[in-house]
This record gives structure tokens, sequence and C-alpha cells, in this order.
């Protein structure tokens, strides 16, 4: 930087399902970073230093004589797409040995840079998983849909009925295709009709033989007030689409 240099200390802890008494587990993930030094002009919405940022701080419960899981905490939500990180609980009943499951959640959703808790931003609602297969190993195909529907109420996008589904599907190491649709009520944002996408995505990825592999991927956001840029994006308050694509061909077993 013109200004100066950025000086900077990063410590980083994760902890994943540690087996506790009576079907608990724990999970943490966290990071601590300490800026020692960077230009006094630095844009940032996080100024102080040094910054905690919680991604996880969770306690499970999955006991082995009832087909229940429970997460209390900063969680990671499972099988409700849409949404990542709340503060708050899930509860899901399981059948199938786990191939199946049907659950509710609901608490705060933390701010979407910072990871600070706020409460003035919430939602809740259930959601459902379903995983079928057929074969094993590089013969065998996997097919998972998963939705998820409930109320928000977000600073930005003011209260609205939010739902999402995604399905994914593997063939073995072969292929993969994932999709995902999330839909909503107009809320705070103006939309032509009674429901806006907000938000639409595909990803394949193929490998081609022990040594090529390709990937696709498209996004598009229809949120035309959001509390993050999303990708593509040139200005606020615009919608976006972003596309990708990968090749790679592995040249020798060391290479």
């Amino acid at each position: 930087s013109a200004a100066g240099p950025f000086q900077v200390q990063t410590l980083d802890a994760t902890l994943f399902d540690l087996p506790l008494k009576g079907g608990f587990a724990a999970s943490a993930d966290l990071s601590v970073i300490n800026y020692s030094r960077r230009p006094a002009e630095f844009r940032s919405p996080q100024k102080g230093s040094p910054l905690l940022w919680v991604r996880e701080l969770a306690l499970t419960w999955q006991p082995d004589t009832v087909p229940v899981v429970a997460r209390l905490g900063r969680i990671r939500l499972r099988h409700a797409p849409g949404l990542s990180v709340l503060d708050g609980a899930q509860l899901g009943w399981r059948a199938g040995e786990g191939r199946y499951e049907l659950g509710v959640f609901g608490g705060a959703i933390p701010d979407a840079l910072a990871l600070t808790p706020r409460p003035s931003s919430w939602t809740a609602g259930a959601y459902g998983m379903g995983t079928f297969a057929s074969g094993s190993g590089a013969d065998g195909w996997w097919f998972q849909p998963k939705a998820r529907a409930g109320w928000a109420v977000r600073p930005v996008l003011g209260s609205r009925f939010e739902t999402s589904a995604a399905v994914g599907w593997w063939w073995g190491a072969r292929l993969s295709v994932q999709t995902q649709l999330d839909l909503s009520t107009a809320g705070a944002v103006a939309v032509e009709g009674p429901l806006s996408i907000d938000g639409a995505s595909l990803d394949v990825a193929g490998r081609l033989g022990e040594r090529l592999r390709i990937s696709v991927s498209g996004r598009y956001r229809g949120i035309l007030a959001a509390e993050a840029r999303p990708l593509g994006a040139t200005l606020p308050m615009t919608r976006s689409a972003h596309c990708a694509g990968a090749v790679s061909y592995e040249l020798s077993p060391t290479v």
C-alpha cells in the first residue's frame, strides 16, 4: 500500500464433533485476526483490532436410542439450502439410517460481513432431505433432494416468506450435478410479481478418464437490495449473473 504495509497475525481454531457423554458432541470453528499495522484509510467494515470471527460454536445431541439430532449455539445449518450460519437451534427427525430427515430451525441471522450477533435479523422454518442410492463405488449413483421454507426478517429486505430447493446427483467419482433455486415473497423489495427469484445456481463437474477433469458453474442473483454485493454485480441495486469453467489435466502422478 502507498500509505504503508500491512502486518497481520491470525490464529485459527477448529473442532469438529468432539464426542462427549450422553450422545453429545462439540464443534467450533473460529479465528482471531490482529492487525499490528495497516493504513489508516484502510476500507473495511471492521475497524477494530483484534477481530474475532466465529463461524461455528455448537453443541450437538445425537443419541443412539432415538433417531433425533439437535444442534444449539452458533450452528451451520444442515440440509437447509439458502441458509448457512444461525445463532439458534435445529431439531431433526431421521429415518432410514439417516437417509431421510425432517426438522425445524430458528434463530438470529448474524451479520453477513463481520459474523457478529444481530438479534434484529432472524428466521424460523422447516426443512427436509432425502438420499437415494443404487450400487456402490465408481458404479454407484446418489440422488439427494432437499428443501426448506420459513419466515425471515432482515434489516434491508424486510419481512418475507422464503423457500429454497436443491438437488444433487452423483455418479461415483465420474460426474456430479448440483442445482438450487431460492424464492421469496416481495417483502420490502419491489418485484414484478408475487414471487421473487432470489437466486439460482447450477454446478456440473465431470471426470473424463483418470487424468482429465472439467467443471462448469453458473450463478444468478435477483435480489435488488442485499447486505453484501453479490458476485458479478458491478453496482448496488442490480441483478447479477456469473459463470465459470475449469479444465485440469494430470501430466503424471507426481505433477
